[in-house]
């Protein structure tokens, strides 16, 4: 057997980094003893003056995002000294946990899209537009579903509403409606390589579209993965009959009651700080929370929380919900 030459490089020694805050600024008249605990402290510790936090290295290295070790005593400690016995994590109540669907050529099984522009919703169709074209289509709703878009689009709203719609054609091409073969022939012209896949085998291409659309996310929760706080209103959605692309992250309890709670709770006060505390930070001001970190946050324990409360937090996420299009996610902070 070969002999590896990495297993030669020693490992490092476990240690501990310090990361020092300081409440106020640094002096000729109190250097020496800021420099002095510095030094001289072993431990965490905090007086009016600086805040000295001790991290392993080991810890330091699964994170770029130094910035959370400052502020996770702040939200966890008074967390967690509410009791978790009224918490319960993610994976323990959610039954429904999806990512949105994922579809090549956006621009042609989107409506509106970058060549038609919806004119006319109608009850059972919507008529479309290609003005280049000088051409009007009806398409029925039977091979339309409503969806929301990119998540920038809805970030005011906790219950959006759509007029986007993503096409799903299940059926043969020849036993479609006129008007949608007429679309259909029209993307031949299109130079997408998105839609190359189609041209070489059209029949599987959209049925193989049809099933991660339905495969894709009817979960009451959507949840963006990527967000800004300085111009997001909220942190998730309340669905009604209306799916999600691969933007979002979809939960749901399984129940529709609870559903709510979860969303309410999502939105509140303390569930935007569990969530920040959570999260990535990106370039760009931009951050993140993927499927598994929404799973590991704690939320209400259902069971735990009576008739009289369950219609209280109702009642004031209605009040929520009426209040849209709701202010930047920083802005809440300000206003409570």
């Amino acid at each position: 057997m070969k002999e590896n030459h990495y297993n030669k490089i020693p490992l490092l020694p476990s240690y501990f980094v310090k990361f020092v805050l300081l409440k106020e600024e640094l002096a000729i008249n109190n250097y020496r003893e800021v420099f002095e605990l510095i030094s001289t402290q072993q431990e965490n510790f905090e007086n009016d003056r600086i805040k000295i936090i001790l991290i392993n290295n080991i810890e330091l290295e699964q994170t770029n995002q130094w910035v959370q070790f400052f502020r996770r005593d702040l939200v966890f400690n008074q967390f967690l000294n509410l009791s978790l016995d009224y918490f319960i994590k993610g994976t323990d109540i959610f039954v429904i946990q999806r990512r949105g669907f994922y579809i090549y050529g956006k621009d042609f099984f989107f409506f509106p899209n970058k060549y038609w522009d919806n004119i006319r919703d109608n009850d059972d169709s919507i008529d479309v537009i290609n003005l280049d074209r000088e051409e009007e289509l009806t398409i029925e709703k039977e091979y339309l579903i409503l969806t929301l878009r990119s998540p920038g689009i809805h970030q005011q709203y906790i219950i959006p509403e759509t007029n986007y719609y993503v096409l799903k054609i299940n059926v043969e091409l020849e036993n479609l409606p006129e008007d949608l073969q007429r679309y259909i022939g029209w993307s031949d012209i299109l130079e997408d390589r998105e839609l190359a896949a189609r041209n070489r085998d059209p029949i599987n291409f959209f049925q193989h579209t049809a099933n991660q659309i339905e495969s894709g996310a009817f979960g009451r929760i959507a949840i963006p993965e990527k967000y800004k706080p300085h111009n997001r209103g909220i942190s998730a959605h309340l669905l009604e009959n209306v799916i999600v692309p691969v933007s979002y992250y979809t939960k749901s309890t399984g129940n529709e009651r609870w559903d709510r709670i979860i969303c309410a709770w999502l939105n509140s006060s303390i569930g935007l700080l569990i969530r920040f505390n959570a999260r990535v930070v990106l370039g760009s001001a931009s951050e993140r929370l993927n499927g598994e970190q929404i799973n590991q946050l704690y939320y209400p324990n259902i069971n735990k929380i009576d008739d009289e409360n369950i219609e209280i937090i109702n009642n004031l996420f209605n009040n929520l919900i009426n209040q849209s299009p709701l202010p930047p996610l920083e802005e809440h902070w300000i206003e409570t």
